[in-house]
């Protein structure tokens, strides 16, 4: 079966094998990524990172096809100094983070250095969050107090030089995820200062990250996230200017308050992907 993902990934069939503590193991991944799929690795079943380190070598050694490593952070019953995790993860040569809100300043200079990309879910560290009525009211003063303890955490990643990426889960009904998605762009202009550093997270920053896929990128013959003559670029005309508005392209300002109903977004006028064009309402 021939997907997108499986263009992106290299992998022969659309499936990923999820991150399962105590048994994500390099036989697990290596078999999952043997049979088509991408296997993945959980950091956090080996008890120090030297020994990450061996298990990511022998998964090397299982499998020559792609593989992942996932690295639980902030919900385990014990301390873990999740920046060592992170250097050996770093040695190993991956440059793509996602989430990320407990790594150190020093972690994040390192990650800046080779050039890597965080790819994290802001709100997730947002006022907003203890709203989601699933919440378990025993657990909104921790979220409250996380919210308050890396308010910062995306003006320290600029701070220390860190290419930052876009990305929002998109999950439940579409209606929830739409509006989760609409409150991520606001937010994200909150938690960075900046609508230009929101727009280029969401544009030439993540252009350039997946560029990393190597021979797996299904653009690979043109460049990503510039306008101009041979590259690919979707593109939006908007009523409106996303420099000083970014409700103009959809963010806005309340998440579980907002209106339940999805609606399009009115300021978006033609929508081109592909050499496609998916809204022309001109």
């Amino acid at each position: 079966m021939k997907t997108r993902i499986t263009e992106l990934l290299g992998i022969e069939t659309p499936i990923i094998c999820g991150g399962m503590m105590r048994v994500g193991t390099a036989e697990l991944a290596a078999a999952a990524s043997n049979a088509g799929a991408l296997g993945v690795m959980t950091a956090l079943t080996l008890p120090t990172p030297e020994l990450l380190r061996a298990e990511i070598e022998k998964c090397r050694s299982l499998t020559n096809k792609p593989f992942g490593v996932n690295l639980t952070v902030g919900v385990v019953a014990t301390a873990v100094n999740y920046d060592d995790y992170i250097d050996v993860i770093l040695d190993c040569g991956v440059k793509t983070f996602e989430h990320s809100f407990f790594i150190s300043e020093e972690t994040m200079q390192k990650i800046a250095a080779v050039g890597g990309f965080v790819v994290p879910q802001m709100w997730g560290i947002s006022p907003d969050l203890a709203k989601n009525p699933l919440m378990p009211p025993a657990k909104i003063p921790l979220v409250k107090e996380l919210g308050k303890q890396y308010a910062d955490f995306g003006r320290n990643l600029l701070k220390n030089g860190v290419k930052v990426v876009f990305a929002s889960d998109y999950v439940g009904a579409f209606e929830d995820a739409e509006r989760a998605r609409r409150y991520e762009i606001w937010w994200r202009t909150q938690t960075f200062d900046s609508n230009f550093e929101v727009l280029k997270q969401m544009t030439s920053n993540a252009g350039e990250m997946l560029m990393l896929s190597g021979p797996r990128n299904p653009y690979g013959a043109g460049k990503q996230g510039v306008i101009e003559p041979g590259a690919y670029a979707d593109l939006l005309l908007v009523d409106g200017n996303p420099l000083e508005d970014i409700t103009v392209i959809g963010g806005q300002t309340e998440w579980f308050d907002a209106d339940p109903e999805w609606e399009p977004i009115e300021t978006l006028h033609l929508i081109r992907k592909d050499g496609v064009i998916y809204k022309n309402t001109l």
